[in-house]
């Protein structure tokens, strides 16, 4: 993997877009498209900013690795890629995720509703490969009895670990349902004195794609007057 592959692949586990990365570093689409491309690199200044930004360390961004490789029977997977990662690393060595500041997100059903149709949903969820269910899961029956069963235990988190990216899909999969799944990071929920889990703050909600302002009136007058003027004035010299 080449640096232009580390760095699209560090934005996307943040969850941001091209235009977003370089909106946060102070520079165009364009030059992160190309950086991603291979078109150009980055300076260091940039390299340095992306690495606080993503949250990835400067030895895997820029060569590669980590300085902790040692990986033996921790036991212990990043969240982001399920790479094995050593005891007390704190990037991981495949992926560069940041693995001290607890970034990796859940799905948290917010509420009950025993449709056969949200069941499929969420068999539907656990059927792809980045959504381990956080629970002991065995949904073979159509309709599955197992997710109904899941349903009926609602509040809870569905899955963990999931990158910003695969949690906003996961989401995307429940909610064309219903608005019923929220997103968390994993730190932010906790287990109340009966075993539940809940939620200790607010939801996660990446910050929106920035829009351009649209233009004032006396802006929208401003242009209007310009291009008539320079309108009489070609007509004038021709």
């Amino acid at each position: 993997m080449e640096l232009k592959d580390r760095i699209a692949q560090a934005r996307k586990q943040a969850g941001l877009s091209q235009e977003q990365l370089g909106e946060q570093l102070g520079v165009s689409r364009q030059a992160v498209s190309k950086w991603e491309s291979g078109q150009a690199n980055p300076d260091v200044d940039y390299l340095t900013r992306m690495c606080t930004l993503l949250g990835v360390s400067a030895d895997w961004l820029l060569l590669g690795k980590t300085a902790s490789n040692n990986t033996a029977t921790s036991g212990r997977l990043c969240p982001a890629c399920s790479a094995p990662v050593g005891p007390s690393a704190a990037f991981c060595p495949a992926c560069g995720a940041n693995l001290s500041t607890g970034g990796s997100f859940c799905l948290y059903l917010t509420s009950q509703d025993d449709s056969p149709e949200l069941a499929l949903c969420i068999t539907k969820l656990f059927e792809q490969p980045y959504a381990h269910p956080a629970f002991p899961w065995a949904g073979d029956e159509v309709p599955p009895r197992s997710a109904l069963d899941v349903i009926k235990s609602v509040p809870m988190v569905l899955c963990r670990g999931l990158t910003l990216e695969q949690a906003r899909e996961g989401a995307r999969i429940i909610n064309s349902y219903a608005p019923l799944v929220e997103i968390y990071r994993d730190e932010d929920v906790g287990v109340d004195g009966q075993g539940q889990e809940v939620p200790m703050f607010a939801p996660f909600v990446p910050a929106p794609p920035s829009q351009k302002k649209p233009m004032s009136p006396g802006m929208v007058f401003l242009m209007v007057v310009l291009g008539v003027i320079a309108a009489l004035v070609i007509l004038a010299l021709f």
